[in-house]
């Protein structure tokens, strides 16, 4: 796995008309970096866990999102501050 630290958004919002099953429908959240395995490419990002409106939390994990399936609504940003 390749180490890299950057923001990452999945936002299906932005695909009118389209029927697939992504990671998520909007989300932004960290990644931590990538593996390529063969073909095959995913991103390795931390979710941010979730709440619900009856007080219950899902905790957030690590987790590797295929790249190939989401990379219609993935957006990647990396800051560089120097």
């Amino acid at each position: 796995m390749m180490e890299s630290t950057f923001i990452v958004r999945l936002n299906e919002e932005c695909l009118f008309g389209v029927d697939a099953e992504y990671a998520y429908d909007y989300h932004w959240t960290v990644g931590v970096g990538y593996l390529e395995d063969g073909t095959d490419k995913y991103l390795y990002i931390q979710d941010n866990g979730i709440g619900y409106t009856d007080g219950t939390w899902d905790w957030s994990k690590e987790l590797y999102i295929d790249y190939t399936t989401n990379k219609p609504i993935i957006t990647i940003v990396s800051l560089e501050v120097s």
